[in-house]
């Protein structure tokens, strides 16, 4: 399965069953976040791309981080961006999160 950018959907089959493509290339996924911030994302989210080599059949998503972004000097910025985006991805798709804000919401003054 593929979605409008041509990334395979195999390894993500439970998420897109659940919420579709957009959680993997949609504006909230993690992917179209660190793109937001400015990271180069490959292959983009925003470009047709036909991903032949994961085709595989278990629920993950694989981030592979550069040696600059890993580097001393930009560990701590790629870390906290990283988070970031794994916070919007985690509000917007795991439902533990949704329970969890809900709750939040109802318990505050």
């Amino acid at each position: 399965m593929k979605n409008s950018a041509g990334f395979s959907c195999a390894t993500v089959v439970l998420l897109t069953q659940r919420f579709g493509t957009e959680a993997i290339t949609g504006p909230k996924s993690i992917l179209s976040q660190m793109e937001l911030m400015g990271y180069k994302v490959l292959p983009s989210t925003t470009e047709a791309h036909k991903e032949q080599r994961y085709v595989g059949g278990i629920d993950a998503i694989q981030l592979e981080i550069g040696t600059k972004l890993r580097a001393r000097a930009n560990l701590e910025r790629t870390a906290t961006d990283l988070a970031e985006a794994i916070a919007v991805f985690a509000q917007e798709y795991l439902p533990l999160v949704k329970s969890y804000i809900a709750i939040e919401a109802t318990n505050s003054p």
